[in-house]
């Protein structure tokens, strides 16, 4: 067959469709990334908040729309300065393992002492592992795709 003097190899990797598709990728372990971390305030409070001891005080549930029973607990603690706190946890969780009476440890914000995490119930490793699992990926994809441009 005779040459058209063009080049008949055709780069699959600087085709506008892949590169299409390799910015959405990136763009989606990015955004897996920033979702995963929704809650890293709470993680932040979890490692720098004042300790105490509070007691569940009693069990919220709430069902949702779907018909999905989820509950969070109504905690009391004694601030460092003796002020009494009555307050729950920002994340409302399908089950629960905490019980009315149940003595449990809380981490507070100093400054809003309402602003609390119960250790064991607000957070969940998951949500660290897939943030670095997104932005693993994000950095792969970045450096694999588009550091050969």
């Amino acid at each position: 067959m005779p040459s058209t003097g063009v080049d008949d190899n055709i780069d699959l990797m600087h085709q506008p469709a892949v590169m299409m598709i390799m910015i959405g990728v990136l763009l989606l372990c990015l955004f897996a990334t920033v979702v995963s971390l929704r809650n890293v305030g709470l993680w932040v409070l979890r490692f720098r908040g004042v300790q105490t001891v509070g007691v569940v005080e009693a069990m919220e549930i709430v069902t949702e729309s779907n018909g999905e029973v989820l509950r969070r607990p109504r905690i009391a603690y004694t601030t460092k300065t003796g002020s009494p706190v009555h307050s729950t946890p920002v994340i409302f969780r399908p089950r629960s393992a905490l019980e009315t009476g149940s003595a449990v440890r809380v981490r507070y914000a100093a400054e809003r002492p309402e602003r609390m995490v119960v250790t064991g119930y607000d957070v969940r490793v998951r949500e660290v592992v897939y943030a670095s699992a997104g932005l693993v990926a994000a950095i792969a994809v970045a450096v694999g795709y588009f550091g050969q441009l």
